[in-house]
């Protein structure tokens, strides 16, 4: 006597392309093992002989339809991946020329470091005839005028002092009610009145 296992392939046996070092689908062990106990269970079908059948029906499309999503889904990666690596090497940019500005050379002379930029501030020194460059320059000396002061500049001019006392209601100590006297004064500010010449 002849048993024969009818296996078919189903949805689940996509696993096989989504796990690596896999041989089998586990809907195919599955149903592999359910008829196993079946048989294991009947003792007058132990000592038969025991064929698999698989269903190849639409087999060959699945397989295409799925490496089609596999081909679709490894480009869409790819682009990101790409998309990635352009932002990463834009980002990198950004940090070595924010790095050069904050620790690099300051000078404006300085452009030997930068590929492609030229000298633009010096062509004069590099046409210069250098034996020219030899001579050496006397300067005068010279004595650096004081600069005038506020007592200085309103020195001789008449100067009429506005005090502006306290209102009575304000003279009156508020912790214990007496008359307040003058102890100092506060000097606010100064002003120059400019009265023009008549004829």
């Amino acid at each position: 006597m002849v048993i024969g296992k009818y296996i078919r392939l189903s949805q689940a046996d996509q696993d096989l392309m989504k796990k690596e070092n896999k041989t089998e689908s586990e809907s195919i062990s599955h149903q592999r093992d359910l008829i196993q106990r079946y048989i294991n269970f009947h003792a007058d079908l132990k000592n038969c002989e025991v064929r698999e059948f698989y269903e190849l029906k639409d087999t060959v499309s699945q397989l295409k339809t799925m490496v089609s999503e596999q081909t679709e889904l490894n480009r869409s990666l790819r682009l990101m991946i790409d998309e990635k690596s352009s932002h990463e090497k834009a980002l990198q940019e950004q940090v070595d020329y924010l790095t050069k500005k904050l620790f690099g050379s300051s000078s404006e002379r300085s452009s030997d470091d930068i590929p492609g930029q030229q000298n633009l501030f010096d062509e004069a020194e590099m046409e210069q005839d250098p034996s020219l460059l030899k001579e050496e320059t006397v300067i005068r000396e010279h004595t650096r005028k004081k600069k005038a002061t506020h007592e200085d500049l309103f020195k001789g001019l008449k100067v009429e002092k506005v005090v502006i006392p306290l209102p009575e209601e304000d003279q009156i100590c508020p912790v214990c009610g007496t008359q307040m006297v003058l102890i100092g004064e506060e000097y606010v500010r100064r002003e120059l009145e400019f009265i023009p010449a008549t004829c």
